[in-house]
């Protein structure tokens, strides 16, 4: 239970840094072309997307784990 429950706020936690990671990160390089500075800017919220989804998916899933552990798991411990 407390393994889920730290998977689950660690999942959180990487995805608010890659939000910021996304929003704080300079793209103007004066030495690129345009082209490769926007082909640059796609990919890296490319992945930063994809890297939030799934740490918010795997969060999502802990948690429902959790409480279901939380629920059902009496029946299965013999007191």
């Amino acid at each position: 239970g407390e393994q889920l429950r730290a998977t689950s706020n660690l999942a959180a936690l990487i995805s608010g840094f890659a939000v910021v990671a996304l929003v704080e990160f300079q793209f103007s390089d004066p030495t690129s072309t345009p082209d490769q500075s926007e082909i640059l800017i796609v990919a890296y919220a490319a992945t930063t997307a994809i890297t939030v989804v799934m740490m918010l998916n795997s969060m999502v899933l802990c948690s429902f784990m959790l409480s279901n552990i939380l629920r059902n798991g009496k029946s299965y411990v013999s007191e």
